[in-house]
């Protein structure tokens, strides 16, 4: 039980390590992260087209076969992302850029009816709604910036993961070290 415990806690170590490694990589190469996941998704797509399309040849018999205009249809995103590997990244940002300015819109609006109600201004929602005002016009004017952002974040987060799986795996192994099993 002991070896176990002890040969368990080093895959893990092996494990988060890996995570470390790729979370750093995320960290200084966000770009050919999101370029990566964007090729691997367009890869999905066009093997996903390309199996409609050979469906619809094997089953000659049905007229009502949509197989190949679904290939198509699959197949037309699967180039884009091939040759604009960054518009994935571009469109996810550009929506909740679109969204905070809205949101932000709409709090003033409310800032605005609440003033006129009670006559005073609340300076922390009203800074809070403008800074969310600019980050949402930062998004919808650089997005490829904005995921690079989030993606550096993500990067950070599988670091601190990792780091702490690391620790975490150590002190149990120290511990399975002193302790004494029943045979």
């Amino acid at each position: 039980m002991k070896d176990m415990l002890k040969k368990g806690t080093s895959k893990n170590i092996v494990t988060s390590i890996i995570i470390l490694l790729f979370g750093i990589f995320i960290f200084i190469k966000p770009d050919t992260t999101v370029k990566t996941i964007s090729f691997l998704l367009g890869i999905i797509l066009l093997l996903t087209g390309l199996n409609s399309i050979v469906n619809a040849f094997s089953n000659k018999g049905n007229p009502n076969n949509l197989n190949i205009a679904v290939g198509i249809i699959i197949i037309i995103p699967a180039l884009i992302l091939f040759f604009n590997p960054t518009i994935i990244a571009s469109i996810i940002p550009l929506l909740i850029g679109i969204y905070m300015i809205i949101s932000a819109a709409f709090k003033l609006q409310y800032l605005y009816s609440l003033k006129a109600i009670t006559n005073a201004w609340d300076i922390s929602v009203v800074v809070v709604t403008i800074i969310t005002l600019i980050l949402g016009v930062l998004l919808v004017f650089n997005p490829f910036g904005g995921v690079i952002a989030i993606t550096k974040l993500i990067g950070i987060f599988l670091i601190i993961y990792a780091v702490l799986d690391i620790i975490n795996n150590i002190n149990i192994k120290k511990k399975v070290k002193d302790v004494e099993f029943i045979k």
